[in-house]
């Protein structure tokens, strides 16, 4: 029955079965400049061949140029064979609420029944989260697994996948909070926050905080050693939002440098002296900011503006 959902959905995506696999070579050998039908080409080529994640992945960027309920759908069963309920039930509803509200999309009552169908079949299979920050401060941002803030506002239930769901909430002159919280499916859980104020130098983070900070610190320090330092970049950011340690300003230096980007790396560079004017550092890393400054005075000659 799902194949046959599937099939009917990318006929109304307009999609021609038998080019599904030029379509696939074409998205694979230039992703960048694949348009959305050779894009959704690919995506039911890695349908076929049961690669559920990158028949996502396809689907998804399709959406950024043009999404619709026909493309939401197929995305929402590519999700749910990936285990993603959650984003598979937000799709799935979306295709409901355009479905509905277009009575001249092609073969409306065959999608819309689909997406419901499959909204109906996610129930048992999601959870929900509430999370609310004591004292409502003002501009604080939630994320509930990854989600954008404009879709988690506090006190409404967000759906989430059972398991453990990350939760990151943040606001001016706070310490961010980071937390795991188990959810089961057809669960509704609240989860409340307290977000502590930003320490003058010397508040203590709590258990949960501590052992993130251990956690970041550890892939960050893989990732360095690796060479990886766009991944070291946003673990050191993360516990910098955690803890404001001046170090990880000179970590995130460090690792811009190595990366090559020394506009970024002077620019932190002198956030670290700015943050630790007693640094016995201070004249290494001074040396450090010369130098790139240098490079990048002789970058802008080699290539003069135009």
């Amino acid at each position: 029955m799902k194949r046959l959902c599937q099939l009917a959905i990318l006929l109304a995506l307009g999609v021609p079965v038998i080019a599904a696999a030029a379509g696939a070579v074409v998205a694979a050998s230039s992703p960048n400049s694949a348009t959305r039908p050779q894009l959704i080409d690919g995506a039911r080529a890695a349908h076929k061949a049961g690669d559920h994640g990158k028949a996502a992945a396809l689907y998804r960027r399709a959406g950024e140029m043009e999404l619709g309920p026909a493309l939401e759908a197929a995305l929402a069963l590519e999700e749910e064979e990936t285990g993603a309920f959650a984003e598979s039930t937000m799709h799935a509803q979306q295709c409901v609420r355009e479905a509905t509200a277009d009575r001249k999309l092609p073969d409306r009552d065959r999608l819309l029944r689909d997406c419901q169908d499959l909204e109906l079949r996610l129930v048992p299979r999601i959870g929900y989260l509430v999370v609310e920050v004591t004292d409502r401060p003002e501009g604080a941002e939630i994320q509930v697994a990854g989600q954008g803030t404009s879709k988690v506002t506090q006190g409404v239930p967000s759906v989430v996948t059972p398991g453990a769901v990350l939760v990151k909430a943040k606001a001016p002159g706070r310490i961010v909070h980071w937390e795991n919280v188990e959810v089961a499916a057809g669960q509704t859980k609240t989860l409340k926050v307290d977000l502590t104020p930003m320490p003058d130098g010397s508040a203590t983070l709590t258990a949960p905080q501590k052992q993130e900070i251990r956690a970041h610190y550890q892939r960050a320090s893989r990732d360095y050693d690796l060479g990886k330092f766009d991944e070291a970049i946003d673990e050191y950011q993360v516990i910098y939002e955690i803890d404001g340690d001046p170090v990880m300003l000179y970590n995130l230096a460090q690792a811009y440098r190595l990366a090559e980007q020394p506009e970024k790396a002077i620019q932190f560079y002198r956030r670290y002296l700015q943050r630790s004017p007693e640094a016995r550092n201070r004249e290494a890393v001074e040396q450090k900011i010369a130098t790139l400054e240098k490079v990048l005075a002789e970058h802008h000659k080699a290539v003069p503006d135009l």
